[in-house]
């Protein structure tokens, strides 16, 4: 009987987890930051060549919340020959790498900006200083694989 309430409670807990809050890779991680910086910034893909443009920011504005102040980030994976990205093409996830530590976050939309542009976007990252470079990683599905892509030396702009 015990070890029946022992594994419900365990069955609880992990139902009620936040999947988007589980990131293992994320935060201080010298061996993943290497193996994400190790991806391609150009990546050729059945006849497509890819890069990924990146821009990304804090808010400094005075709001009402300041709590909300964190890094925002904008993606375009774009085709470098204007060659249609394909419908089944999606942007899925975002890594942010300063040195050794790790932001991850899956997209808040993606839009397709033009038949060779995919834009996604980014929201509430850590709060890193405007003037520190990040490199930019997206992971993205197409032709039924994953795939990342990096953009590196990004500065952090500002927006007052």
């Amino acid at each position: 009987m015990k070890n029946l309430i022992s594994c419900l409670f365990l069955l609880v807990v992990f139902v009620s987890c936040d999947k988007k809050t589980i990131e293992p890779e994320a935060g201080n991680n010298p061996v993943f930051a290497a193996l994400l910086k190790k991806s391609a910034d150009t990546l050729r893909l059945n006849g497509n060549t890819f890069v990924l443009k990146a821009f990304v920011w804090r808010n400094l504005m005075p709001v009402i919340d300041p709590g909300n102040n964190g890094l925002l980030a904008s993606c375009s994976l774009e085709e470098l020959n204007r060659l249609p990205i394909p419908h089944s093409a999606s942007l899925t996830k975002l890594y942010l790498i300063k040195g050794n530590i790790i932001w991850s976050t899956e997209f808040n939309d993606v839009n397709r900006l033009a038949s060779h542009i995919l834009k996604a976007n980014a929201y509430f990252g850590p709060v890193w200083e405007p003037g520190a470079n990040v490199d930019v990683v997206c992971e993205f599905s197409i032709y039924g694989q994953k795939h990342r892509i990096i953009s590196c030396g990004i500065g952090i702009q500002a927006v007052y």
